[in-house]
Protein backbone atom coordinates (compact mmCIF):
# COMPACT_ATOMS: atom_id res chain seq x y z
CA UNK A 1 0.00 0.00 0.00
CA UNK A 2 1.51 3.72 -1.24
CA UNK A 3 0.82 5.91 1.87
CA UNK A 4 1.34 9.52 2.39
CA UNK A 5 1.28 11.04 5.66
CA UNK A 6 1.40 14.75 6.19
CA UNK A 7 0.91 16.73 9.37
CA UNK A 8 -2.83 19.12 8.72
CA UNK A 9 -2.92 20.78 12.06
CA UNK A 10 -2.13 21.22 16.03
CA UNK A 11 -4.19 21.72 18.28
CA UNK A 12 -5.02 21.62 22.65
CA UNK A 13 -7.45 19.39 23.36
CA UNK A 14 -8.61 18.28 26.97
CA UNK A 15 -6.51 16.36 28.67
CA UNK A 16 -5.88 12.81 28.31
CA UNK A 17 -6.26 11.90 31.82
CA UNK A 18 -9.29 14.14 32.69
CA UNK A 19 -11.85 11.48 33.13
CA UNK A 20 -14.59 10.66 30.24
CA UNK A 21 -18.04 12.19 30.93
CA UNK A 22 -19.92 9.90 28.47
CA UNK A 23 -23.13 8.67 29.51
CA UNK A 24 -24.13 5.31 28.93
CA UNK A 25 -26.49 5.94 26.52
CA UNK A 26 -23.77 7.19 24.14
CA UNK A 27 -21.07 4.71 24.74
CA UNK A 28 -24.11 2.41 23.33
CA UNK A 29 -24.93 4.03 20.58
CA UNK A 30 -21.64 5.62 18.88
CA UNK A 31 -19.01 3.52 20.00
CA UNK A 32 -18.01 -0.50 19.14
CA UNK A 33 -15.82 -0.70 22.02
CA UNK A 34 -17.27 -1.35 25.75
CA UNK A 35 -14.24 -0.96 28.03
CA UNK A 36 -12.91 2.74 26.25
CA UNK A 37 -11.54 4.61 28.70
CA UNK A 38 -11.71 8.14 26.68
CA UNK A 39 -12.84 8.43 23.32
CA UNK A 40 -9.67 10.40 20.92
CA UNK A 41 -11.26 11.99 17.64
CA UNK A 42 -10.01 14.98 14.96
CA UNK A 43 -13.50 15.35 16.03
CA UNK A 44 -13.91 18.15 18.16
CA UNK A 45 -17.54 17.05 19.43
CA UNK A 46 -15.59 13.99 20.34
CA UNK A 47 -12.72 15.20 21.96
CA UNK A 48 -13.10 18.40 23.04
CA UNK A 49 -11.10 21.67 22.53
CA UNK A 50 -9.26 23.29 25.91
CA UNK A 51 -11.47 26.17 25.19
CA UNK A 52 -8.90 28.68 27.21
CA UNK A 53 -9.14 32.44 26.72
CA UNK A 54 -6.21 33.00 24.78
CA UNK A 55 -6.34 30.09 23.04
CA UNK A 56 -9.95 30.51 21.99
CA UNK A 57 -9.10 34.37 20.88
CA UNK A 58 -6.35 32.96 18.63
CA UNK A 59 -8.88 29.99 17.79
CA UNK A 60 -11.06 32.63 16.14
CA UNK A 61 -8.65 34.27 13.79
CA UNK A 62 -7.12 30.73 11.94
CA UNK A 63 -7.75 30.40 8.13
CA UNK A 64 -6.56 26.42 8.05
CA UNK A 65 -9.18 24.49 6.60
CA UNK A 66 -9.00 21.89 9.88
CA UNK A 67 -9.30 25.48 12.23
CA UNK A 68 -5.89 24.37 13.97
CA UNK A 69 -2.83 25.66 14.20
CA UNK A 70 -0.03 25.39 11.39
CA UNK A 71 2.25 26.15 13.78
CA UNK A 72 3.41 23.60 16.61
CA UNK A 73 5.22 26.44 17.76
CA UNK A 74 2.90 29.26 17.78
CA UNK A 75 0.72 26.65 19.16
CA UNK A 76 2.87 25.95 22.75
CA UNK A 77 3.67 29.87 22.83
CA UNK A 78 -0.61 30.80 22.99
CA UNK A 79 -1.01 28.10 26.00
CA UNK A 80 -1.75 29.26 29.44
CA UNK A 81 1.47 28.97 31.74
CA UNK A 82 2.72 25.35 33.18
CA UNK A 83 0.51 25.28 36.31
CA UNK A 84 -2.57 24.47 33.72
CA UNK A 85 -0.86 22.20 31.74
CA UNK A 86 -3.04 19.02 32.91
CA UNK A 87 -5.58 20.60 31.57
CA UNK A 88 -4.56 19.92 28.35
CA UNK A 89 -2.86 17.77 25.60
CA UNK A 90 -1.16 19.09 22.71
CA UNK A 91 -2.29 16.53 19.83
CA UNK A 92 -0.78 16.53 16.33
CA UNK A 93 -3.26 15.44 13.65
CA UNK A 94 -2.15 14.09 10.18
CA UNK A 95 -4.13 12.82 7.05
CA UNK A 96 -3.29 9.59 5.36
CA UNK A 97 -3.56 8.81 1.54
CA UNK A 98 -2.82 6.34 -0.25
CA UNK A 99 -2.29 7.25 -4.31
CA UNK A 100 -6.02 7.13 -5.63
CA UNK A 101 -7.04 9.47 -2.74
CA UNK A 102 -5.06 13.10 -3.02
CA UNK A 103 -7.30 14.30 -6.05
CA UNK A 104 -10.39 13.82 -3.98
CA UNK A 105 -9.05 15.22 -0.52
CA UNK A 106 -7.93 18.21 -2.29
CA UNK A 107 -11.67 18.78 -3.67
CA UNK A 108 -12.22 19.46 -0.02
CA UNK A 109 -9.00 20.76 1.55
CA UNK A 110 -6.42 23.33 0.58
CA UNK A 111 -3.46 21.39 2.51
CA UNK A 112 -2.07 23.11 5.03
CA UNK A 113 1.42 23.86 5.29
CA UNK A 114 2.33 22.94 8.57
CA UNK A 115 5.71 23.56 11.00
CA UNK A 116 6.87 20.97 11.69
CA UNK A 117 5.46 19.15 8.65
CA UNK A 118 6.40 15.71 9.32
CA UNK A 119 6.19 13.17 12.01
CA UNK A 120 8.45 13.63 14.69
CA UNK A 121 10.03 10.36 16.54
CA UNK A 122 8.85 11.49 20.17
CA UNK A 123 5.82 12.08 19.36
CA UNK A 124 3.11 8.94 20.81
CA UNK A 125 0.84 7.46 18.06
CA UNK A 126 -2.77 7.01 19.55
CA UNK A 127 -4.42 5.38 16.59
CA UNK A 128 -6.32 6.18 13.24
CA UNK A 129 -9.64 7.66 13.06
CA UNK A 130 -11.64 8.30 10.10
CA UNK A 131 -13.61 11.32 9.51
CA UNK A 132 -15.86 12.70 6.39
CA UNK A 133 -15.04 16.41 5.39
CA UNK A 134 -17.13 18.33 8.40
CA UNK A 135 -14.50 16.03 10.19
CA UNK A 136 -17.27 14.29 12.44
CA UNK A 137 -15.36 10.94 13.12
CA UNK A 138 -17.31 8.22 11.28
CA UNK A 139 -16.14 5.73 14.10
CA UNK A 140 -17.11 7.53 17.08
CA UNK A 141 -19.43 10.07 15.97
CA UNK A 142 -22.49 8.65 13.26
CA UNK A 143 -24.67 6.22 15.85
CA UNK A 144 -24.59 2.74 15.22
CA UNK A 145 -28.24 0.70 14.17
CA UNK A 146 -28.83 -1.42 17.02
CA UNK A 147 -29.70 -4.62 15.21
CA UNK A 148 -26.03 -4.21 13.29
CA UNK A 149 -24.00 -3.17 16.00
CA UNK A 150 -23.57 -6.00 17.61
CA UNK A 151 -22.15 -7.87 14.78
CA UNK A 152 -19.78 -4.65 14.30
CA UNK A 153 -18.55 -5.11 17.69
CA UNK A 154 -17.65 -8.44 17.38
CA UNK A 155 -15.72 -7.96 14.48
CA UNK A 156 -14.02 -4.75 15.37
CA UNK A 157 -13.92 -4.04 18.56
CA UNK A 158 -10.16 -5.95 19.02
CA UNK A 159 -9.20 -3.47 16.38
CA UNK A 160 -9.93 -0.28 18.31
CA UNK A 161 -7.94 0.66 21.19
CA UNK A 162 -9.10 1.80 24.65
CA UNK A 163 -9.34 5.30 22.96
CA UNK A 164 -11.96 4.01 20.08
CA UNK A 165 -8.83 4.40 17.83
CA UNK A 166 -7.80 1.98 15.32
CA UNK A 167 -4.41 0.24 15.54
CA UNK A 168 -3.50 -0.82 12.66
CA UNK A 169 -3.49 1.10 9.21
CA UNK A 170 -5.20 -2.04 7.16
CA UNK A 171 -8.20 -2.00 9.34
CA UNK A 172 -8.66 1.41 9.10
CA UNK A 173 -9.07 0.96 5.72
CA UNK A 174 -11.61 -1.75 5.86
CA UNK A 175 -13.42 -0.18 8.56
CA UNK A 176 -13.33 3.71 6.47
CA UNK A 177 -15.05 1.22 3.34
CA UNK A 178 -17.75 -0.32 5.84
CA UNK A 179 -18.08 3.63 7.19
CA UNK A 180 -18.89 5.14 3.74
CA UNK A 181 -21.61 2.42 3.03
CA UNK A 182 -23.14 2.94 6.09
CA UNK A 183 -23.37 6.38 5.90
CA UNK A 184 -24.27 7.18 2.36
CA UNK A 185 -25.13 10.90 2.91
CA UNK A 186 -21.70 11.87 3.98
CA UNK A 187 -19.57 9.22 1.73
CA UNK A 188 -16.37 11.03 1.27
CA UNK A 189 -14.39 10.36 4.20
CA UNK A 190 -10.65 10.31 4.99
CA UNK A 191 -8.22 8.55 7.00
CA UNK A 192 -6.67 10.41 10.14
CA UNK A 193 -3.49 9.82 12.31
CA UNK A 194 -3.92 10.77 15.64
CA UNK A 195 -0.74 11.89 18.06
CA UNK A 196 0.30 12.76 21.52
CA UNK A 197 3.16 16.20 21.31
CA UNK A 198 3.00 15.53 25.38
CA UNK A 199 1.65 13.47 27.55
Amino acid sequence: MNIIEKVVGYDAREAIKKESNWATERKETYLLKDDVIKPLSIDPHVWPIYSEEKLQATRNMLSNDYKMWDSLDLLIDNLPSDKFKSDYSVAAFTIVLNAGETDGYQKYFMPPVTSPSAIDANWTFMGFDIADTGLISGITNYGYEQNSASILKKKWRNELNKYHLLKRIESAYELKKITCERTVEHNSFFLYGVYIVNN
